[in-house]
């Protein structure tokens, strides 16, 4: 979720750091093995480094389609609502923002019936090729409406009252009111929107995102 994609606790070096202090204490406990120690706490970090990168190296050849070439996947995977919640829906898809900023459209907010929500909240999130979700994202809170948008009928039963349109790009410009999320530190990869207790099948159908290169 949107709480866990905090570099810091998760960083390669700061999984290390308990073993990097617990090899430094148990040298100052016993000198004569300081040196053995610290080497072994040196030799994990360039290994864990190494090992990283080359899993890196593949994810990004097996995601990434050749320079020049567009790697948006227009079509949306949805998939079984994910953390135990079987009322949350995922929308899954691959995204390529080497070259070209990659557009999300969807919706911010609905109603049904007599004005009720049609669902409680959005999230729309990339990861890393280790699946730790990259510092930024954007969700209900942060998400801007696209301006204008006003009320529109989304399908029967369903009354669409905001949308959005959110940039996946290496190259963002902090403009106010601009959704982009920062991807710079995984150009290319995947993304989930997710869609937390819809009311209804006909609400999933009319938030399913529209994902484009622009």
């Amino acid at each position: 979720g949107p709480f866990a994609t905090i570099e810091g606790p998760t960083s390669p070096l700061r999984r290390l750091t308990p073993l990097i202090f617990a090899n430094a204490g148990a040298g100052l406990l016993s000198p004569p093995l300081a040196p053995t120690l610290a080497l072994s706490a040196l030799l994990a970090r360039l290994m864990h480094g190494s090992i990283s990168s080359l899993f890196a190296r593949k994810y990004s050849r097996l995601k990434s389609p050749p320079s020049g070439v567009s790697g948006v996947n227009s079509e949306v995977t949805r998939v079984a609502g994910l953390g135990g919640n079987a009322d949350h829906v995922y929308w899954t898809f691959c995204y390529d923002a080497r070259e070209r900023d990659v557009e999300v459209v969807g919706v911010l907010e609905a109603a049904v019936g007599d004005g009720e929500e049609a669902f409680r909240y959005v999230n729309l999130q990339c990861y890393r090729w280790d699946s730790i979700p990259i510092p930024s994202f954007l969700d209900s809170d942060s998400l801007t409406p696209v301006q204008g948008d006003g009320d529109c009928a989304g399908g029967e039963g369903v009354a669409v009252v905001k949308r959005f349109r959110a940039v996946l790009t290496c190259r963002p410009t902090y403009e106010a009111g601009r959704n982009e999320i920062d991807v710079g530190c995984q150009p290319s990869g995947t993304a989930t929107f997710r869609l937390l207790l819809p009311a209804n099948e006909r609400v999933v159908e009319v938030c399913e995102p529209k994902v484009s290169a622009i």
